[in-house]
């Protein structure tokens, strides 16, 4: 915008310059500044101002709705976020390659996770967590995490894992 205003004053107040060399004064083409010249005749200085092109397809619910379901992981790939952003708000992206575009202009990026086997348990995962990123718990928290963890995998019928301080 800064360059447009800066156009139509060169083009104005300077003593009877040409398109041309106003053009090369900044640095653009001259096919440019020739339509920028035609739509400040046409429209005035402040229609130039308003933002071009097409409204984005996605309204600010549908984004917020898609970013909590990629945080809680019911997202793994565009091809299903695409088939949600369909199915549930009606916006239609023809290919995973537009909606992939619209993530990186926002920002969003793809939440790829480590493959997880299908046999995983959450529960002694989480306690396993809990004791090898606190060595610093007292003795009596340690030893209750730890007859937890057993409990849960005698029911499961697991083996169960060494939880040793090294």
């Amino acid at each position: 915008m800064a360059d447009r205003v800066r156009f139509l004053r060169l083009l104005k107040h300077a003593p009877s310059p040409t398109q041309t060399q106003v053009a090369d004064l900044l640095g653009y083409d001259g096919r440019t500044l020739r339509r920028w010249w035609c739509c400040s005749r046409e429209e005035g200085l402040l229609a130039q101002s308003k933002q071009r092109g097409a409204k984005e397809r996605i309204t600010a619910s549908a984004r917020t709705a898609l970013m909590a379901a990629m945080k809680q992981r019911q997202i793994a790939t565009m091809e299903a976020a695409r088939q949600m952003l369909q199915t549930q708000f009606g916006v239609v992206y023809r290919s995973v390659s537009s909606l992939s575009r619209w993530c990186q202009r926002h920002g969003i990026k793809r939440k790829t996770g480590q493959p997880v086997h299908v046999k995983t348990d959450w529960d002694s995962q989480a306690i396993l967590k809990k004791l090898r990123h606190a060595p610093d718990l007292p003795c009596q928290r340690r030893a209750s995490l730890a007859l937890a963890l057993l409990r849960l995998n005698r029911r499961r019928g697991t083996v169960s894992v060494c939880i040793c301080p090294r």
